[in-house]
């Protein structure tokens, strides 16, 4: 049985206040993507989504005959037309492993992370879940959307979380996530700020990297 906070933040991501719908063209906008590229980094690949709601993201791939596989880890939202595997779950919990050429999170985690610990979990998760020479992408992080958020979890977003995060990454990543600006007027501010981290390329290195992350993991059970 569902706990009261678990109902609560069911119904709030699953509310006219949360944008979880976003077609694929402002996933393309925020991450860089143009209509030139799209096929050659999508075809014949595998794209995970963290929190991609009601986005129809595998419809839009469909529609454009782009063969993606596409799967969505969405612990509150259960939606066909976005990919074709959806999954309700933390994605903190999941096992992947060398699985997903991309991997695109637009104002999920870790923006909403209830903890700090949570949102470092979710790189880790994600660096793993990585095939070799695969790509991260993070849109709405919290070190650059300001203001209140109407949402029932997040983590404090302040200066000292985010030299711990910085630190952890470091730690676990090895070569920290790049800041990222798109310039284009039509986004809203807080939407031109995104993050890139790509898997290390040559498998033996990636292998490195995973048995590096997965003892971190085991460290702090």
């Amino acid at each position: 049985m569902n706990t009261q906070n678990e109902q609560t933040q069911q119904k709030f991501f699953n509310g006219r206040l949360v944008g979880n719908s976003r077609p694929l063209s402002t996933y393309m906008k925020i991450f860089q993507i143009s209509h030139s590229e799209i096929r050659a980094l999508l075809h014949n690949k595998k794209l995970l989504l963290v929190g991609g709601g009601h986005s129809q993201i595998q419809r839009a791939l469909d529609f454009a005959k782009i063969n993606c596989d596409v799967t969505n880890v969405d612990p509150y939202i259960n939606d066909a037309r976005s990919a074709r595997t959806v999954i309700n779950y933390d994605f903190n919990k999941t096992n992947f492993e060398n699985e997903f050429d991309e991997i695109w999170a637009l104002y999920s985690l870790p923006l909403y992370s209830p903890d700090v610990m949570h949102a470092i979990k979710f790189y880790r998760r994600a660096a793993i879940a990585l095939k070799p020479g695969g790509t991260l992408r993070i849109g709405g992080h919290p070190k650059w959307v300001h203001g209140a958020l109407l949402a029932p979890i997040h983590f404090p977003r302040d200066k000292s979380n985010f030299e711990f995060l910085d630190i952890m990454l470091e730690d676990t990543l090895q070569i920290p996530p790049r800041h990222k600006i798109t310039l284009d007027t039509t986004l809203h501010p807080e939407s031109c700020h995104w993050e890139k981290w790509t898997a290390p390329r040559i498998p033996a290195i990636k292998q490195a990297l995973n048995e590096h992350i997965q003892k971190q993991i085991q460290r702090q059970r």
